[in-house]
C-alpha cells in the first residue's frame, strides 16, 4: 500500500510531516520532537492531526528556525 501525503489546502497552505520536520531539525528523534512540543518555553510550533499523523505548517516551522538562529559570537544582541 502506497502512502500518500495530504494535499495542501486551497489556501496554498503547505504542510510537512513529523518526518521531514525532524529532518530539517538537522535528524532529531522522535522523542526530541516529542519534547519540543511539550516544552512551553520553546513556543515550537503547534501541529494538526489528520488520520493520526501530525503535520506541521511549513510556514510556522520555518518561522520557528529563523527565530532560533544564533547569533555569532562576539556580536551584540
Amino acid at each position: 500500500m502506497s502512502q500518500t501525503l495530504p494535499r495542501p489546502p486551497a489556501s496554498g497552505i503547505e504542510l510537512r510531516t513529523a518526518k521531514r520536520v525532524r529532518e530539517q531539525l538537522g535528524g532529531v528523534s522522535e522523542v526530541t520532537l516529542w519534547r519540543f512540543l511539550r516544552d512551553p518555553n520553546l513556543g515550537f510550533p503547534t501541529p494538526v492531526r489528520i488520520n493520526k499523523r501530525l503535520y506541521f505548517r511549513a510556514d510556522e516551522i520555518d518561522a520557528w528556525i529563523e527565530s532560533r538562529q544564533r547569533i555569532p559570537d562576539g556580536e551584540a544582541a
